[in-house]
């Protein structure tokens, strides 16, 4: 193939008899139609393109049970002999929580409506043996705040005496939650810090991993981690829009 060219691949795989080959220009033409139709606009949220590009993500990851896996390398060793996976369970309940609360705040509602068929249906089959979340206060917020966080990027945990970015790297999903906390308290302006500060620890291709390394500013953990893309839609559609008039709600 000459420099710059392309050639399509059909790879067709199944068990029965299959009929005639499928045509790859008609192929992509109608893969580029379904995603245009299931791809909202968000055009009103804080940042469309990064919001469009977590949807997505987000459908992408989600199955024909509604069930969206907690990131694309689930089950994948996380080093060599260490004897620990990737989110070893397939879909979490709470990742699955946090992607129907973004789809909510955006208008999704297919992607919603799939979150809540799949949660309704496993608390229905599960729910007698899951314990209840605790509250969340202004004090458990103003304590993180003081003990786990560094110039916007947030931590789950100390892990020793080590300053927080040597121990592991920042977990992005808090600092979307972190937006989200001090937009519920009224602080807008630390919440769109939050934000901008987190959604820009990505990669080129705009997929966010579970962790951000800010030492070498390299991405560490699952890709893409589905819960970071549901957070970043949730805090798109819920943060306000610099001189827009209105406030968007903090509930749902």
């Amino acid at each position: 193939m000459e420099a710059g060219s392309s050639h399509d691949l059909v790879l067709e795989v199944s068990t029965a008899r299959l009929g005639p080959p499928v045509g790859p220009d008609q192929t992509w033409a109608a893969t580029e139609r379904a995603w245009k139709r299931t791809v909202p606009s968000l055009a009103d949220t804080l940042a469309p393109r990064d919001a469009r590009q977590a949807y997505t993500v987000l459908r992408g990851l989600t199955g024909t049970g509604g069930g969206t896996v907690a990131a694309a390398t689930m089950s994948l060793p996380e080093r060599a002999e260490a004897g620990r996976n990737y989110d070893y369970r397939y879909v979490w309940i709470r990742d699955q929580c946090y992607i129907g609360q973004g789809a909510a705040a955006a208008g999704a509602h297919s992607l919603l409506d799939d979150s809540v068929r799949f949660v309704v249906a496993a608390l229905l089959d599960h729910g007698s043996a899951l314990a209840p979340a605790y509250p969340r206060s202004r004090e458990t917020l103003r304590a993180y705040a003081a003990e786990l966080t560094d110039d916007y990027y947030a931590y789950r945990f100390r892990h020793d005496e080590r300053p927080l970015e040597q121990a592991e790297g920042a977990f992005l999903l808090c600092g979307f939650v972190m937006a989200l906390a001090h937009h519920q308290q009224g602080h807008q302006g630390e919440a769109l810090r939050w934000f901008e500060r987190n959604r820009a620890s990505c990669a080129t291709s705009g997929l966010f991993a579970e962790e951000y390394d800010i030492r070498p500013r390299e991405l560490r953990g699952n890709l893409p981690q589905a819960f970071v893309h549901g957070l970043l839609l949730e805090c798109a559609a819920r943060l306000p829009v610099p001189g827009a008039n209105g406030e968007r709600s903090g509930h749902w």
